[in-house]
């Protein structure tokens, strides 16, 4: 079975856009390359991470839209928007991350009523 170029193609668009909606949902929970309480930044590990922390903060005052032309800010309002909105189980770009985000909410609400039950 011949493979069309276009499939490749989207396949390949599908990876990025999950790749930087998982950087973006790391850098989101992410509490290092922060100040932290004892004045200390302590890097994180996963590479992009402080870019995509910049791109999040810069998202929250940015009133450009589709129109910014900073790096990455539009591409991830996009995602961001559709990984909110996003009600299928099916989806080929985000269902796979929001499983990982629900076990990821699960075991911590788990951890807490563990620690205050």
């Amino acid at each position: 079975m011949e493979v069309a170029e276009s499939e490749v193609r989207d396949g390949e668009k599908i990876k990025l856009i999950r790749r930087q909606l998982a950087l973006l949902i790391h850098a989101d929970r992410c509490g290092k390359n922060v100040n932290q309480s004892d004045g200390e930044v302590h890097q994180c590990s996963m590479p992009l991470c402080s870019t995509f922390k910049l791109v999040l903060n810069h998202m929250t005052i940015c009133q450009a839209g589709k129109s910014c032309t900073v790096n990455h800010c539009s591409v991830s309002r996009e995602i961001l928007a559709h990984w909110r909105n996003c009600r299928s189980r099916r989806c080929i770009m985000c269902s796979p991350l929001k499983e990982n985000a629900r076990d990821y909410y699960e075991r911590k609400r788990i951890l807490l009523r563990r620690a205050h039950g």
